[in-house]
């Protein structure tokens, strides 16, 4: 794609209770895929890494990568939590962002979060509504996207 800038992107996966659906949960992996597939072809630079959101206590990082292979492996290994909790996005917003730092002082990449969200979460829509604006003013992009969202693709 003429014009299209690397990007250093972070996907929040979400392995809440909310994902304990195997349909559900198989069908945010493939979009995962498809949307790393999309990027990749976009940019041969571009790199994507995971991070979990269920549980503060099981995060799973995969660092930024161009491996499909990677990517697919980890989602394999990414399990929702059974856990009565909600989706923990003040943690992974606070922790997904340490990959894209390096991408923040260079003006031949872009940084993104990209959230992937299929409950209820530990924030208000507003409030993380509010987090986004303050990336973007550092040039940090930032998606979110609901589950409902990703079952309509």
């Amino acid at each position: 794609m003429a014009g299209a800038v690397a990007e250093i992107i972070v996907i929040c996966v979400d392995n809440s209770r909310w994902m304990l659906s195997q349909k559900k949960f198989q069908t945010q992996c493939d979009a995962i895929m498809h949307y790393c597939q999309a990027k990749f072809a976009e940019h041969q630079d571009t790199v994507v890494g995971l991070y979990t959101m269920g549980s503060s206590r099981y995060p799973k990082l995969l660092d930024p990568t161009r491996s499909l292979a990677q990517i697919h492996d980890s989602l394999q290994e990414i399990y929702p939590c059974e856990e009565d909790s909600e989706l923990e996005l003040a943690h992974a917003l606070s922790h997904a962002c340490f990959p894209l730092l390096p991408a923040l002082d260079r003006p031949d990449r872009k940084a993104r979060i990209l959230l992937i969200i299929g409950g209820l979460t530990d924030l208000a829509s507003e409030h993380a509504k509010e987090i986004g604006k303050k990336y973007r003013e550092t040039d940090l992009s930032f998606d979110a996207h609901t589950t409902r969202m990703l079952l309509c693709v």
